[in-house]
């Protein structure tokens, strides 16, 4: 009694991605604004020696950022003790 087994087609499998609003485009990272929360920044500068692009710089009030040359990598926002910098 062997029966031969019968074939089903595969179908594709649905993986919804990120909902758009047609003619409206998402922001890419060069546009997210990066932020520093100069209340919060204690100047350790662990920011300003990890960022690989040197876009970092640290006065006496608090830090800045060139944000032309900043590619938003998130680099600095993982290496603050305090959590001082924000992007978007």
């Amino acid at each position: 009694m062997n029966c031969p087994r019968s074939r089903v087609p595969r179908q594709k499998v649905f993986k919804p991605g990120p909902t758009r609003t047609p003619g409206v485009l998402l922001p890419g990272k060069r546009e997210q604004p990066i932020e520093s929360f100069g209340e919060t920044c204690i100047s350790c500068g662990a920011c300003v020696g990890i960022c690989p692009l040197n876009c970092i710089y640290l006065d006496e009030w608090r830090i800045g950022f060139d944000e032309g040359v900043c590619t938003r990598c998130g680099i600095c926002v993982r290496a603050c003790p305090v959590g001082a910098i924000t992007i978007g």
